[in-house]
C-alpha cells in the first residue's frame, strides 16, 4: 500500500523538510520506492531473485512505474529489471507552482470547516483560471453585478460563514459562498473558453508556517480525503487531482520530458501498451 490523494501528493516548499532529501509532494512514490527496496532485500527467502524483479501497473500505477524509471534518471536501477506500463498517465505531474496553490487550498478549505487547530488568517488566498463552486445551492452567499476585489475581500470579511468568492470578469460578477452547509469545491477553468476570466478567492488559512503544519497535522481524516477531486489545479482527468510533484529532488521535469531526452533507467526491459483505444 502506498499514500494517495492528499496524503499522497501535498506539495509545498514548507514541507520538504519532512522529506529524507529535501524533496516535497512525492509521499506516495517514496512508499513505493521503500516497498521496492523491501522487496529487493528479501525476496531471495520467498525463493526469488533480486536481479529478476518486474514492476507493472494501469492507469495511475503506470503513471508511478514511469515515476521510477525516470527518478533517477539514465542510472542503472537494482531494484527491478523489467517494466509494464499499461495506459499510463505520463502528462500527469504538477509543477511546482500549481502543487503549491493546491496546498493553500486545502489549508484554507480547512480554515473554513473549522477543522482542529486551523483558523483563518488575516488575508485571501488568490486562485487564477479557478472558480468556487458548490454542490448545493443554499451555500451561496450572494451574487453581486461587480468585479471589485477590495469591496469583495470587505464584503466577505463582514460575515464569518463567508468563506470567500469567485470573480468572473467575462460575466462581471462576484458570487460569494458559504463555508456551511456544504463544502465547496474547485472548478479548474484553465483550459474552458473564458476561463481565464474566472479567480476564486478564499480565506486564507493559518497565517505562520508552524500554524500551517498544526493544522495539516490535526486536520480531521475524512474531511481530507474528501479534498482528493475538488482542487484549482486538477489535471486531465478530473480523478487526477493529485500527482507526482516536479520538485527538483524527486523529479526534475515532466515525465515526457525526460523519456524525450532518454533519461530513463539503463537496461531495463519495457513493454507499453494501452486499453482504451
Amino acid at each position: 500500500n502506498y499514500r494517495i490523494g492528499v496524503f499522497g501528493w501535498l506539495g509545498s516548499d514548507e514541507l520538504r523538510d519532512r522529506h529524507p532529501q529535501g524533496g516535497t509532494g512525492n509521499w506516495g512514490a517514496l512508499d513505493q520506492r521503500m516497498a521496492l527496496h523491501w522487496v529487493h532485500d528479501n525476496i531471495r527467502a520467498f525463493g526469488g531473485d533480486p536481479a529478476r524483479v518486474t514492476i507493472w501497473g494501469e492507469s495511475s500505477g503506470g503513471s508511478s512505474v514511469a515515476y521510477h524509471l525516470v527518478a533517477n534518471g539514465r542510472r542503472p536501477t537494482d531494484l527491478f529489471s523489467g517494466a509494464i506500463l499499461q495506459s499510463p498517465g505520463l502528462t500527469q505531474v504538477k509543477k511546482l507552482k500549481d502543487a503549491e496553490q493546491n496546498y493553500q487550498w486545502v489549508l484554507a478549505i480547512l480554515a473554513s470547516r473549522g477543522s482542529p487547530n486551523c483558523p483563518n488568517g488575516n488575508d485571501y488566498v488568490r486562485f487564477p483560471s479557478a472558480a468556487v463552486a458548490v454542490g448545493d445551492s443554499a451555500a451561496i452567499l450572494a451574487v453581486r453585478s461587480d468585479d471589485n476585489v477590495d469591496e469583495a475581500k470587505a464584503w466577505c470579511s463582514r460575515f464569518d460563514q463567508c468563506m470567500g468568492f469567485t470573480v468572473n470578469r467575462k460575466e462581471y460578477t462576484i458570487t460569494y459562498v458559504s463555508s456551511n452547509p456544504a463544502v465547496a469545491f474547485a472548478q479548474d477553468t484553465e483550459s474552458l473558453p473564458g476561463g481565464e476570466a474566472s479567480t476564486a478567492y478564499l480565506k486564507s488559512g493559518p497565517d505562520t508556517r508552524r500554524g500551517r503544519i498544526e493544522c495539516l497535522l490535526s486536520a480531521d481524516g475524512p474531511l481530507l480525503d474528501m479534498l482528493t477531486e475538488i482542487l484549482p489545479r486538477d489535471d486531465t482527468f478530473d480523478t487526477d487531482a493529485w500527482a507526482p510533484v516536479i520538485d527538483g529532488v524527486d523529479l526534475n521535469e515532466t515525465i515526457m520530458e525526460s523519456v524525450e531526452k532518454g533519461e530513463i533507467a539503463t537496461g531495463v526491459n519495457l513493454l507499453l501498451g494501452t486499453n482504451l483505444d
